[in-house]
């Protein structure tokens, strides 16, 4: 597996641990996300940081 391009549900899956995810991550030569789940994230951590 060289390169993989993950969305914000792989991402949230990951920092939970979930094993498989993060196997098949930690394999992965390159991963990419998308310009809509980088939105997605930085709204969200926006969110935290204002409460």
């Amino acid at each position: 597996m060289n390169r993989i391009l993950i969305d914000t549900n792989i991402y949230s899956k990951a920092l939970r641990g979930d094993g498989e995810i993060v196997t098949i991550l930690q394999k992965a030569i390159e991963i990419g996300i998308s310009s809509i789940s980088v939105g997605e994230l930085l709204s969200f951590f926006t969110g935290i940081c204002t409460e």
